[in-house]
């Protein structure tokens, strides 16, 4: 029998694999009661897990009220996106300055990821390395409270990823994959030019959006 965090780590697993999987659909109702049957798991496991998908953006939980698989609105992903192009640019400009070689390390491993993952034509694992790259990114700016105010945005438009595979499916499957700007990130954070990252990044966010439909209304950051 799973204990402890290892049976709240399983639970964790199973519903984001079944939801990036499109096994459980936006706005499909999730029972505490079924999954711990499922894993032979008390409640309580269930619920820590459920807490994180939360956090992720993937599932919404409303106290006594049970959990439902998230189904962001069109107006919610536009907002994040413009959030993140801000506060991206601003942990990529802070980060340029305070940037060590383990982080690039860390940036370069989550790179390699995305590009096997393009090439074996994983879409699970390109989502994955992907937002990873960018949690690193808001991580290397060394502020709490801007990597906090990150999470729910950067949570809320990969969730949509998620939802809307199709749109990533298309994108890695036509060798559209953000590998070449990450690489461009990665590039300028390790030159510690601050102007530069800020601009990459959020030329990026931008870039992004409107490929999944959210173009932008401003003119932004200039492309050169």
């Amino acid at each position: 029998m799973l204990i402890g965090s290892t049976a709240a780590d399983e639970a964790y697993r199973v519903v984001r694999r079944k939801i990036m999987l499109g096994e459980l659909k936006p706005g499909e109702r999730l029972y505490e009661n079924g999954l711990a049957d499922l894993l032979g798991i008390s409640r309580t496991p269930v619920r820590e897990a459920f807490r994180r998908l939360d956090a992720d953006g993937l599932i919404n939980v409303v106290r006594n009220g049970g959990a439902w698989v998230a189904d962001p609105s069109e107006d919610e992903i536009r907002d994040a996106f413009e959030i993140r192009e801000v506060l991206e640019g601003m942990a990529a400009r802070k980060g340029a300055l305070r940037m060590k070689p383990s982080v690039i390390r860390r940036l370069e491993e989550e790179l390699h990821r995305e590009i096997a993952a393009v090439k074996g034509m994983d879409l699970e694992a390109y989502i994955d390395a992907n937002w990873s790259f960018h949690r690193l990114v808001a991580e290397s700016s060394g502020s709490r409270t801007l990597r906090e105010c990150l999470e729910r945005p950067l949570a809320k438009t990969f969730a949509f990823a998620v939802f809307h595979r199709d749109l990533f499916a298309e994108e890695v499957g036509e060798g559209r994959a953000s590998t070449m700007d990450h690489q461009a990130v990665i590039n300028a954070l390790s030159a510690g030019d601050a102007d530069e990252a800020e601009r990459l990044m959020r030329l990026h966010i931008r870039e992004v959006a409107g490929r999944m439909g959210f173009p932008f209304r401003d003119p932004g950051v200039s492309p050169a």
